[in-house]
């Protein structure tokens, strides 16, 4: 399930490092804050939370 955060986190940069620098930053911080917290979540749903967190702001 690694493919689906690296999959998340490519998809995130592609839409917005480029066009919107400051959305790009906030959603690092929110990607990496789902990391720090992942462990609170079953192992099967913790690749789901930091792949929603960098999708968060895609749209």
């Amino acid at each position: 399930m690694a493919q689906l955060v690296d999959t998340a986190q490519q998809m995130a940069r592609i839409k917005l490092e480029v066009a919107l620098p400051p959305r790009w930053s906030h959603i690092q911080a929110v990607a990496a804050k789902a990391c720090h917290i992942a462990a609170a979540v079953p192992k099967e749903d913790r690749d789901i939370l930091v792949a929603a967190a960098w999708l968060h702001d895609v749209g």
